[in-house]
């Protein structure tokens, strides 16, 4: 297949290294020493060294689903001993006594302020000059809920984003809207975040309604934005949080307006996201980061964007078309219809149940973890993070607009259960994004996905990926079986 992914219609495709070689010694000296501690003298061989490692010397090289995310390479023998039972790893308390905290060098002031869970020492950090330590030490969840709420939670703490929408869900949750106009997304973007009386520092301490609430004030800001921008009337809503029938009803309208709509669409596209956890490394790295606890971001991407002359910034005819990821899934799934004749996304499902494993054995095979009427909640066979997850609609829900109140509801649940087993397991820093096609493109191929990618604290970044070369320790059957061991009974 000339298209570079591991999904085909027979089965996942894969390649296997089994290396072969011989490494020419080119040393001059040698360091040899054998002491009650050391004895190296392995390291210091006479000539050449062969390679012939062997099937546990095996690398699988395993294609994502999707060209544009890279490759996963397993290691045969870190992968055959299986998981490694990798728990949540409680840091030791970090309490001092009669110490002058003034005194610390600043990176123990950060380490203190980010892993304590002394809240008297959490307090006087909190009450510092410092505004960085003030930062971290409003995100650990160990600091006096008084003090959260004066640091970080309270409106206007962080700043004075306005604040335009809000939910309450019947007392057992409350959701803050925020208006960041001042974005790095050209057309700003909107956050709900968990209110000051609401406090939620772990995925265990959500519930299905502060989900609900989240994503609720996602979608009826997408439709109202789009509504406002197509000309559906909103006056007869007034200023309050549309109910779910509402919702549904302008969700319909919204999409009638687009199916008919003969013109170019202004916005054809929403992008979401959410930070959950936050870590600030004494280095001075921040790691993560979600104010307000769970942070979930979210805007509309208009079609396309005039063209300017570089450096000149003069006008040139014409517009390019804006980017989203969603367009590189549009791209692909049209490039595998042509090469292969049928549709990505029903291929794919199909090969993630009829799933079988790289190393021989029959047990586990199952690469689902959770499954709901419109939406399954899976591990990628080529997993981008040792940790990763992926949701995607099982019907061919392909946005937000075509995900009626079934779908919605759905993604919902999926979404909360992928944060809490993989909390459960031991994440503590979550991303969750989502991608989608243009709300204006009528191919139906395209479904709708949310990628989870914990950060995994021996697994930061380098070099590897960002060369999109996602190294996991695991197989990703053996990653689904502990998922489905820690989902919620």
């Amino acid at each position: 297949m000339g298209l570079r992914t591991c999904v085909s219609k027979t089965g996942f495709k894969y390649g296997i290294h089994q290396p072969v070689y011989n490494a020419v010694n080119l040393r001059r000296e040698n360091w040899k020493q054998e002491n009650y501690k050391i004895n190296n003298f392995k390291n210091f061989p006479a000539g050449d060294v062969g390679v012939q490692a062997g099937e546990k010397g095996w690398v699988f090289e395993i294609p994502n689903a999707f060209p544009f995310m890279g490759t996963t390479f397993i290691q045969r023998s870190k992968a055959d001993k299986g998981m490694d039972g990798r728990e949540e790893k409680n840091l030791p308390s970090l309490k001092l006594e009669n110490i002058d905290l003034d005194a610390l060098p600043v990176s123990v002031k950060i380490a203190l302020a980010q892993t304590s869970d002394d809240p008297d020492i959490l307090k006087r950090l909190a009450e510092s000059p410092d505004k960085l330590l003030r930062e971290i030490v409003s995100n650990n969840p160990n600091l006096y809920d008084d003090l959260k709420r004066e640091t970080v939670l309270i409106p206007g703490a962080q700043g004075a984003s306005e604040i335009i929408g809000d939910h309450y869900g019947n007392g057992s949750t409350h959701i803050f809207e925020y208006l960041r106009s001042n974005s790095y997304l050209p057309w700003g973007h909107y956050a709900a975040n968990m209110a000051h009386d609401a406090i939620r520092y772990k995925a265990g301490n959500l519930t299905q309604e502060d989900i609900k609430g989240l994503r609720h004030l996602y979608y009826q800001r997408i439709y109202v934005q789009l509504a406002q921008s197509l000309g559906v009337p909103l006056s007869s809503y007034g200023r309050r949080e549309l109910n779910s029938k509402e919702l549904e009803g302008l969700r319909k309208a919204v999409l009638g307006r687009i199916n008919a709509r003969s013109g170019e669409l202004e916005f054809t596209a929403s992008i979401w996201g959410q930070n959950f956890g936050y870590d600030f490394s004494p280095s001075g790295h921040k790691l993560h980061a979600s104010h307000q606890q769970v942070h979930q971001q979210y805007a509309l991407v208009p079609k396309s964007i005039p063209v300017f002359q570089n450096g000149a910034n003069e006008k040139v005819s014409g517009n390019m078309p804006s980017y989203v990821q969603g367009d590189d899934v549009a791209r692909f799934c049209e490039e595998y219809r042509k090469e292969t004749g049928l549709n990505f996304f029903d291929t794919y499902i199909n090969t993630i149940r009829s799933n079988r494993r790289m190393d021989g054995k029959e047990q586990p095979r199952d690469l689902i973890v959770h499954e709901n009427k419109d939406t399954i909640l899976f591990v990628p066979k080529a997993q981008r993070s040792p940790w990763e997850l992926q949701i995607m609609t099982t019907d061919h829900t392909g946005n937000i607009l075509e995900a009626d109140v079934i779908a919605r509801q759905a993604l919902d649940e999926s979404i909360l259960i992928a944060l809490k087993l993989l909390e459960k397991a031991g994440a503590s820093l979550i991303t969750v994004y989502e991608i989608s096609k243009r709300f204006d493109d009528p191919d139906t191929d395209q479904h709708l996905m949310y990628c989870f990618s914990p950060r995994v604290p021996d697994s930061p970044a380098g070099w590897s990926e960002l060369q999109d070369r996602w190294v996991v320790k695991h197989y990703p059957e053996d990653f689904a079986k502990k998922c489905r061991t820690l989902l919620p009974t």
